[in-house]
C-alpha cells in the first residue's frame, strides 16, 4: 500500500497543465470510509501518441500539451514499475543474483524512453516558451526527476551494485562496467542510502532544510535585483552604446524606442554590463555598481539579507558531509570531480595565480596610464574598469563589431565548421529533410565509414517572445543499441536572423558559442559506450564536462584557422590580416585580470566549504591576496558573496573552479594539435586520437585516464597560460613542453571507486 500511495503522491504533483491549472484526480470510495487515490496511467499508446516511439522523431506540430504531459507521466510510472519489478525479482530469488547486463538493460529500457521525452520537452520549453512555459515545464521536470532518482534511493539496488562491485567484473580493471557500478554506488551513498536510524533521519531533515535555505537565498537575490531601477532620459549617459545594448535597457524594449529612450538601467545581465561599459558618467556607474555588489546584503533592507542564509547553507552542507563521513563539504565535492582532492585544485589555482597576479598588475597599470592620458583624474576603481577597458581595447585594436560580423555569415561558418570536423574526426555531416518545430530549424545526419551515427537539429535564430535567450546543446536521445536507438541532439542559438537581403551575420562571441555547443554535441553523438548511464556527456566529472566545448573554442585563437573560417558575405574575401590579428589580440586584452578574478572566486568557493570562518572574514582575507596586491581595495559596500548564486543556490558549491579546470585540459589537448604548427595532416592524426578518447569514451572511463590516454601524462596549468597569451611557447616546437609542470597524479579517488559526476545534489 505504501508504494501505491507514494506513486499517487508523485502522480498528483503532475496533474497540472502547462499554465498551472489543476485537473481532477481519480478517486475510489471504499466502504471503510477511506478514500484511496490510485495512480491513473494515461491511456496513450504509441499509436495515439508519437512521443511513446523513442526510435522515431515526432512531428512537433502535431503534439499537444496534453500529449507531452501524458507521455512523461506514463513513462515515469513505467520506469518506477520496472524498478519495483526488479526489486521484487531479486527478493524472490536470493540465491540467483542478477547479472550487471540484466539489471542495467532492464532499467535502461525503461529510462531511455523517459529521458527522450523529458529532454524533448525541455527543448520545447526553450524554443517554444510561449506555448510551454518554464513554470509548466518545471512541474513535469520535477515529476520525471523524482522517478529517475528512485534507482539511486533503492536499498535493494544498492546491494545489487555492491555485490557486483566485489565480483570479477569490478576487479577486471577500468571499464564502462566498473564505471556503471561506481556511479550507482556513489549516487546511492551521497543520497544517504547507507545511513540508518537517527543518522538517516538527520540526513533527510538537513537535506530538506538546505533546500529551503537555498530557496530563500535565491528569492532574496531576485527581490534585491528587481528593486533597483534607474531611469535615464538624457542620451549622453548611454554614450556610444550599440543598438543591442540600448535595446536591453530600453524602457519599452522595442527597436524603435531603443535609440531615442527613455532607458531603465537595472541589475540584470546583459544590460548591467552594457551600462558599466558605455556610461561616461562616473557617478552613475558607481551608483549602479554599488547596488549590484550589495544586493541581498541587508544594507538597504535587512528582511532580504542573505548573510544568515549563507551561513545556514554552509552549516547544513558541512553537516551532510560529516554524516557521510567527510571532513568538509569541499572534500565531499571532490568525490565527483576529476581533480580528486583539494590539493590538486589548490595547486592549479596557485600555479595560475603566480603568473596572473604579476601580469594583472601590469595590465591595470597600463589601463590607469591610458585613462590618465584621456583626462581621467582618479584612481581606477572596479566601477571604472569596464568603461576604460572598452576604450583602451578600441584604441589598441580598433575593432568594429559591424565590420567583424560581415566576415562571419552563419551559413558559411556552419559549413566550414562541418568541413573542419569532417576532416579531423573522420565524419560526414549531411543535411536532411525533416521538419522541426519552426521553419528555420535545420536537421542533419552524422556518418562515418561504418554508416549512420546519429542526428542533430540546429535552431539558429532568435525569436523574441517565443524563444529563451542563450545557447544550448540538448542531448535528446542517447546511443542504446538494445532498442536500436541512435543519438539525437539539438543545438539552440539566438543569432540575428537574415534580413534586408543579408544572411545572418555572427559576432565573434556568436562564433564561439557555435563552436562550443558543437563540441558538446560531438561528445554526445560520437559515444561508443554501450551503457546509457555512462555514455556521451552523461557521468563525466563536473570539472571535465566542458573539455570538448572549450577544446573547440580554442581553435578560434588560431589565426590561420580563423582566416580560413572567415568569408565576407558580399565579396567572399577572408578577413584582412591586420583586422584578424587585432581581433584575436583584443580577445586576450586584460586576460590576466580576468583570470585572477576567476581564481579568486574559485578559491573563495573552496574556502567557504572547507572552513567555518565567517563568510565576510573569508572574503576579506582572500580579497587581500587576489585583489589588493593589484591595487584593488574591497569597497565597504561590497558584499558580492550575498549574490553568489552559483555556489549557494546553484550547482557549483565547492565546484566553481570546474570551468577553469576544463579550460586547462582543453588548452593542453589543443597544444598537442598545434605542436607541429599548421600541419593539417598532423591535425587529422590528433583528431582521430581525440575522437577515440574524449569524444568516444565520454563518461565510460575516468577523465584522468582518458586525458592520459590522449596526452601521455597529467594536465599542466602552463597550457592554459599559453592559450591566454600569458606565457610564451614557440608554436611548432614541441620541446617547449619540457618546462611544463604537470599536476600530481590524478588517481581515481572516491569511496574506493572511480569518481563519478553526481546527480543527487553535489555538483
Amino acid at each position: 500500500m505504501s508504494r501505491a500511495l507514494l506513486c499517487v503522491k508523485r502522480y498528483l504533483i503532475t496533474l497540472v497543465n502547462f499554465r498551472g491549472a489543476a485537473t481532477s484526480a481519480p478517486a475510489t470510495q471504499k466502504g471503510t470510509g477511506y478514500v484511496i487515490l490510485l495512480p491513473e496511467v494515461p491511456p496513450d499508446t504509441p499509436e495515439t501518441n508519437s512521443l511513446l516511439k523513442p526510435s522515431e522523431i515526432p512531428n512537433f506540430d502535431e503534439i499537444s500539451t496534453v500529449a507531452w504531459r501524458n507521455a512523461l507521466v506514463k513513462l515515469s510510472l513505467e520506469f518506477e514499475t520496472a524498478l519495483w519489478k526488479t526489486e521484487e525479482e531479486v527478493k524472490s530469488n536470493p540465491s540467483t543474483p542478477p547479472t550487471l547486463d540484466h539489471v542495467s538493460n532492464t532499467l535502461d529500457t525503461a529510462s531511455v524512453p523517459l529521458d527522450f521525452v523529458w529532454s524533448l520537452l525541455k527543448t520545447m520549453s526553450i524554443v517554444k516558451n510561449d506555448e510551454i512555459s518554464s513554470e509548466g515545464y518545471a512541474k513535469l521536470h520535477q515529476r520525471a526527476q523524482v522517478a529517475r532518482r528512485t534507482k539511486f534511493h533503492s536499498d535493494v539496488l544498492y546491494n545489487i551494485w555492491r555485490d557486483l562491485e566485489i565480483s570479477k567484473i569490478s576487479n577486471s580493471g577500468s571499464s564502462p562496467q566498473s564505471r556503471l557500478i561506481s556511479k550507482y554506488l556513489t549516487e546511492a551513498t551521497l543520497s544517504g542510502v547507507q545511513l540508518t536510524g537517527n543518522a538517516k533521519a538527520e540526513f533527510l531533515e538537513t537535506s530538506n532544510t538546505l533546500e529551503q535555505e537555498k530557496l530563500h537565498f535565491r528569492q532574496n537575490l531576485s527581490s534585491a535585483t528587481s528593486r533597483f531601477k534607474h531611469l535615464i532620459i538624457d542620451p549622453k549617459y548611454v554614450g556610444n552604446m550599440p543598438h543591442e545594448g540600448l535595446l536591453e535597457i530600453s524602457k519599452s524594449r522595442t527597436d524603435t524606442s531603443a535609440n531615442r529612450g527613455p532607458w531603465v538601467v537595472g541589475l540584470t545581465s546583459p544590460g548591467y554590463e552594457y551600462f558599466l561599459e558605455y556610461c561616461p558618467e562616473r557617478a552613475l556607474r558607481w551608483n549602479t555598481w554599488q547596488a549590484h555588489e550589495s544586493r541581498a546584503s541587508g544594507s538597504g533592507d535587512k528582511t532580504i539579507s542573505n548573510s544568515i542564509h549563507i551561513e545556514e547553507i554552509r552549516t547544513k552542507r558541512a553537516r551532510l558531509a560529516k554524516l557521510l563521513g567527510y571532513e568538509t563539504y569541499a572534500d565531499l565535492s571532490m568525490v565527483t570531480k576529476m581533480a580528486g582532492n583539494l590539493e590538486n585544485v589548490k595547486t592549479m589555482i596557485a600555479s595560475l595565480f603566480v603568473v596572473a597576479n604579476r601580469k594583472q598588475s601590469e595590465e591595470l597599470s597600463s589601463l590607469q596610464a591610458f585613462a590618465d592620458s584621456r583626462g581621467f583624474e582618479h584612481k581606477l576603481k572596479l566601477w571604472d574598469i569596464p568603461y576604460w577597458r572598452r576604450k583602451q581595447t578600441k584604441s589598441l585594436y580598433n575593432i568594429d563589431p559591424t565590420v567583424t560580423e560581415a566576415y562571419f555569415p552563419f551559413p558559411i561558418v556552419l559549413s566550414r565548421l562541418f568541413t573542419f570536423a569532417s576532416d579531423i574526426f573522420g565524419i560526414k555531416i549531411r543535411k536532411e529533410m525533416k521538419r522541426g518545430w519552426h521553419e528555420d530549424v535545420q536537421f542533419y545526419a552524422v556518418f562515418d565509414k561504418a554508416g549512420l551515427i546519429g542526428h542533430f537539429f540546429v535552431d539558429p535564430y532568435a525569436r523574441p517572445g517565443q524563444k529563451l535567450a542563450g545557447s544550448w546543446m540538448l542531448g535528446n536521445r542517447i546511443n542504446f543499441r538494445k532498442l536500436d536507438l541512435t543519438p539525437l541532439a539539438t543545438l539552440v542559438f539566438n543569432f540575428k536572423p537574415p534580413m534586408y537581403g543579408k544572411p545572418s551575420l555572427l559576432s565573434f562571441d556568436d562564433v564561439s558559442a557555435l563552436f562550443e555547443r558543437f563540441g558538446e554535441m560531438l561528445q554526445h553523438i560520437l559515444t561508443t559506450i554501450p551503457y546509457p548511464e555512462v555514455a556521451g556527456t552523461t557521468n563525466i566529472e563536473w570539472d571535465a564536462i566542458k573539455v570538448a566545448s572549450k577544446f573547440m573554442s580554442m581553435w578560434l585563437g588560431n589565426k590561420s584557422f580563423v582566416s580560413s573560417l572567415s568569408s565576407h558575405f558580399e565579396s567572399g574575401d577572408p578577413m584582412p590580416d591586420q583586422n584578424l590579428g587585432d581581433l584575436l589580440r583584443s580577445r586576450k586584452h586584460l586576460a590576466a585580470y580576468d583570470l585572477s578574478h576567476q581564481l579568486y572566486l574559485s578559491d573563495l568557493d573552496i574556502e567557504f566549504y572547507s572552513t567555518s570562518e565567517f563568510w565576510l572574514d573569508v572574503t576579506k582575507r582572500l580579497w587581500s591576496l587576489y585583489k589588493s596586491s593589484a591595487g584593488l581595495l574591497l569597497d565597504k559596500v561590497d558584499s558580492h558573496p550575498c549574490g553568489f548564486l552559483d555556489i549557494f543556490s546553484g550547482n557549483y558549491a565547492a565546484a566553481y573552479y570546474s570551468t577553469l579546470w576544463s579550460k586547462m585540459l582543453a588548452a593542453d589537448i589543443y597544444r598537442a594539435f598545434v605542436a607541429e604548427g599548421h600541419d593539417k595532416e598532423h591535425w587529422k592524426i590528433e583528431g582521430a586520437r581525440f575522437r577515440s578518447s574524449h569524444l568516444s569514451l565520454g563518461g565510460g572511463y575516468h577523465p584522468s585516464e582518458v586525458f592520459r590516454q590522449f596526452r601521455g601524462r597529467d594536465p599542466s596549468p602552463d597550457a592554459l597560460l599559453w592559450a591566454l597569451g600569458l606565457k610564451n611557447f614557440s608554436e611548432g616546437n614541441e620541446t617547449s613542453e619540457e618546462n611544463e609542470q604537470p599536476l600530481k597524479p590524478l588517481a581515481p579517488n572516491s569511496l574506493g571507486q572511480q569518481n563519478v559526476r553526481s546527480g543527487s545534489g553535489t555538483a
